[in-house]
């Protein structure tokens, strides 16, 4: 999952996920430049603008956010398990003989 469904489809004014209608003129205009750059190191200072923005703003007061602890097998190669999510690229798994 890339920062562009996380922030791009999160916060946009006429989403329904932004249940708070949290508006900004900084994210209308860096969201669409950085869901446009042509690769993920140009996107990458823009998403990071974007981010500065809701810290600063703070359309939500985040209380917490809960640990998981994950085990994956040493069979179970090119998983990729952050923040973003425990399953976001499963269809990428596969098992080593």
């Amino acid at each position: 999952m890339e920062p562009d469904w996380l922030i791009g489809h999160f916060w946009p004014p006429d989403h329904f996920f932004n249940i708070t209608s949290y508006t900004s003129l900084a994210l209308d205009s860096l969201i669409p430049l950085a869901q446009a750059a042509e690769t993920a190191e140009q996107a990458a200072p823009l998403w990071r603008e974007v981010a500065k923005a809701v810290v600063r703003d703070q359309p939500y007061t985040f209380l917490w956010f809960y640990d998981d602890a994950v085990a994956v097998s040493e069979r179970v190669r090119d998983t990729r398990i952050d923040t973003y999510g425990i399953y976001q690229n499963l269809y990428e798994w596969r098992v080593e003989e």
